[in-house]
């Protein structure tokens, strides 16, 4: 059982770790922000394939609706890290649902 634990708080450690990488990677990266974006995306899809179950998955227009809205969430936050400096970004990025609320 201790062997679960130490593996699971190490996966959250290197989450933590890895989604901190973000922000000074997009600066780091001298490549087009919509390229960066689409990589990002490619590797996630790439780690994410082995869990997706394809007859769970019901089309829809709200599904189609969710994935632009996403990929708009996702094309954003790489053009605001691009264009302004990281704590701006971030800060925009979770304060964006209070906005919302607004």
């Amino acid at each position: 059982m201790k062997n679960i634990k130490l593996s699971g708080g190490m996966m959250v450690f290197l989450g933590a770790f890895f989604w901190s990488l973000n922000s000074p990677l997009i600066k780091f990266l001298q490549v087009d922000a919509l390229l960066t974006c689409g990589f990002r995306s490619l590797i996630a899809g790439i780690v994410l394939l082995p869990f997706l179950r394809p007859k769970k998955i019901k089309w829809n227009l709200w599904l189609v609706v969710y994935l632009i809205a996403y990929c708009g969430l996702c094309v954003s936050i790489v053009l605001a890290l691009r264009k302004t400096s990281a704590p701006i970004a971030i800060g925009m990025q979770y304060a964006s649902i209070i906005w919302l609320f607004l």
